[in-house]
């Protein structure tokens, strides 16, 4: 099946996601709890399954300690495309 661009912006929301809970220490079912999310919804969130509504990624982004602003950086963005540049076309 072909990855639209929908699909590589998920992937891409997910990723960022993934690593900023990570360098905080914060494990999938801690973050999911603490923002009312379900565990299931946050980890398809962070494979880049679902498109994740704005109201989510504020409660991540709450979550986080950071804003939505913060969560879209630009350059983190664009080191994650180069990460999945590599990992889609090799």
């Amino acid at each position: 099946m072909k990855q639209t661009t929908q699909d590589n912006i998920n992937l891409l929301v997910g990723q960022r996601i993934a690593e900023l809970r990570k360098k905080k220490g914060l494990t999938l079912e801690k973050l999911a709890y603490e923002n009312d999310l379900s565990k299931s919804t946050l980890s398809r969130i962070e494979c880049g399954k679902v498109d994740a509504r704005i109201s989510n990624l504020e409660r991540i982004a709450a979550g986080l300690d950071i804003s939505l602003k913060e969560l879209f950086d630009h350059n983190s963005f664009i080191e994650s495309s180069e990460r999945l540049r590599t990992i889609v076309w090799g």
